[in-house]
Order: C-alpha cells, then sequence, then structure tokens
C-alpha cells in the first residue's frame, strides 16, 4: 500500500500522540486529575484520528477498493472507536 493522497500527514498526527503520550507523566504532580484525563484522551482521538485517515488516504489512493475500504474501517476502526468509548466510561 503506498498511499500519499494526503502526503502522509498520518504520520505527524502519530508522532503528535506519541509525544503527547510521553509528555503527560510529568504533569501528573502538577495538574488537576481531570486535565490528565482530557490529556489522555487528546492522545485517543489523535491515535483513532490517525487510523481513520489512513484508511481514507488508501481507498482515495486508489490502494483500496470500496468494499476493502469498508472491511478495513469495520475491523479497525469502529473496533477501537467503541474500545476507547468503553475504556472512558469504565
Amino acid at each position: 500500500m503506498s498511499g500519499g493522497h494526503f502526503n502522509y500527514i498520518q504520520d505527524a498526527i502519530d508522532e503528535a500522540a506519541l509525544e503527547t503520550s510521553s509528555l503527560i507523566e510529568g504533569y501528573k504532580q502538577t495538574c488537576a486529575t481531570n486535565t490528565i484525563l482530557r490529556l489522555e484522551e487528546t492522545v485517543q482521538v489523535l491515535e483513532l484520528a490517525s487510523l481513520m485517515l489512513q484508511r481514507a488516504d488508501w481507498f482515495i489512493s486508489g490502494d483500496d477498493g470500496e468494499d476493502l475500504f469498508n472491511k478495513r474501517w469495520d475491523a479497525l476502526v469502529l473496533y477501537k472507536s467503541v474500545y476507547l468509548y468503553t475504556r472512558k466510561r469504565n
């Protein structure tokens, strides 16, 4: 798969998620729990956005057909969305 329609900005989104995640620990002693939870949620949303953009990129670039796009969306994006939603609730 090559993709590239969006100039691989999903990689930059992944980097932002990783960097934010690594910085959270440093804020745990000085910030309220709610602030830390929102930073952690930011990481989750970035990870999901990157995954969604990757799937769209491969479809728009012609690497995946419509059927494969929808199968991958269902298998990965919807699964991760449900996982993140239930994780927030627990």
